[in-house]
């Protein structure tokens, strides 16, 4: 079993976005390797996601037009996080499962379990500016954590070797051809992954800072919606690409 940890020198953005002193790398090979059963059990993102105040068009126009359908439906006004959160984490599954070779849980499976659900009200947090896939409960995570009574409570409930929080703390999307916010846009991001054995021991933790691959076409600050979604998925895809990136070459 081998213990890694690197602080190093980090960027200079990573330090802003992630809100922390200090952001490393931390994990337990032998812990992560032992969990081949994996449920993603919070996967939270700013409630509004916006385009950057820098990018010169009309910031958070996307996420108001959001607003603008909910309470037409009846619901309660909100971001749209949720939707963003829903279609990242399944990018992020889908990818982390390539990657590192386990077998996550579909999301249905998890939202589906009872014992979750009541797990979910009673670590979830509310009123935050912070909102989760549905049926996933609002975890805020903190740096170098070593132990999570939920991550082992979720873990029995579910019946799988291990669990994994992500807590996006920034996430916008950034022009980066046109002007006035129409052009072509990226989404950015930055935040912590810790995945937890059964017994909700912390085996890896890592922050992370991304740019999506994908990108979609901006029109006075308004995602293209049929380009959203795909750039939501790419999004939670980069950051398992990056996360397994650092796991790899920190591990060797």
């Amino acid at each position: 079993m081998t213990n890694v940890f690197r602080g190093g020198v980090v960027a200079a953005s990573i330090l802003a976005l992630a809100g922390c002193s200090g952001v490393g790398f931390r994990a337990d090979t032998g812990g992560v390797e032992a969990i081949n059963s994996v449920a993603i059990v919070s996967f939270v993102v700013p409630e509004y996601v916006m385009e950057q105040a820098d990018s010169g068009g009309l910031s958070g126009v996307t996420a108001l037009i959001s607003v603008g359908k909910k309470v037409a439906a009846g619901e309660k006004a909100s971001g749209n996080g949720q939707e963003v959160a829903q279609t990242a984490a399944e990018g992020f599954a889908q990818t982390m499962a390539q990657d590192t070779k386990k077998t996550f849980v579909p999301m249905a499976t998890v939202t589906g379990n009872a014992q979750f659900q009541a797990l979910a009200t009673e670590y979830g947090k509310t009123g935050t500016k912070y909102m989760a896939a549905p049926g996933l409960p609002v975890i805020l995570l903190e740096m170098k954590t070593k132990h999570s009574d939920f991550a082992a409570k979720a873990a029995k409930a579910l019946g799988v070797d291990g669990v994994v929080i992500v807590f996006t703390r920034e996430l916008e999307y950034a022009l980066y051809t046109g002007a006035l916010g129409t052009g072509e846009a990226k989404a950015e991001g930055s935040g912590l992954f810790i995945m937890f054995d059964r017994d909700g021991n912390a085996v890896w933790e890592s922050g992370t800072v991304v740019r999506s691959e994908a990108s979609a076409a901006m029109v006075a600050g308004a995602l293209d919606p049929r380009k959203a979604e795909a750039l939501h998925k790419d999004i939670g895809a980069t950051m398992a690409k990056d996360l397994w990136a650092t796991y790899t070459k920190e591990t060797k």
